[in-house]
Parts: structure tokens; C-alpha cells; sequence
């Protein structure tokens, strides 16, 4: 892939190492257990969106993505030069 596009796509962050001492592994494993059940929990319990207010959350979504994407462009732009926006399409 092409340098300019790298830039305004960098790569998601490694998972989050976690290192837990005092406990034994029956007890850790029990208590990440607990924590996914519960997580889980509340997401089979959430209410579903309405359909009507499905369409302003789509708008929302849709903004919240294009001032991420205006804002990485900015970036790219300061950095390489207008040649970014013609790569980008904008």
C-alpha cells in the first residue's frame, strides 16, 4: 500500500497485556469469567434501538467518522504535502 494511505490508516493497538500476581490461575480464570458473563449480561439485556431513531445514529455515526477521517487527512496533508488529498480522492 501506498506510504499516504499508511498514514491515514495506522494499524490498531496490540491487546492490552495483563499481568495479575497474589492469585492462583482457578481464581483468575474465575474472576475473568465473572467479568465476561456480567459483560455479557448487560449486552442480552440492552434495549434495542428503536427503527426510528436508527436513521440519527447512522447520521452520527457517519459524522463522527468523517472528522476522524478530515482529521487524519489534516495530518497526512501537514506532513506529505496536498499530494495526499489526490491519493486520498478528496
Amino acid at each position: 500500500m501506498h506510504p499516504l494511505i499508511d498514514s491515514l490508516n495506522p494499524p490498531s493497538p496490540p491487546p492490552l497485556p495483563l499481568s495479575i500476581s497474589g492469585l492462583a490461575l482457578e481464581d483468575i480464570e474465575r474472576l475473568a469469567n465473572e467479568h465476561v458473563d456480567r459483560w455479557a449480561g448487560y449486552v442480552q439485556e440492552c434495549q434495542p434501538i428503536a427503527a426510528r431513531l436508527r436513521g440519527s445514529f447512522n447520521a452520527r455515526d457517519d459524522k463522527l467518522r468523517q472528522y476522524f477521517f478530515r482529521g487524519k487527512l489534516e495530518e497526512a496533508t501537514a506532513l506529505y504535502g496536498e499530494e495526499v488529498r489526490a491519493v486520498a480522492g478528496v
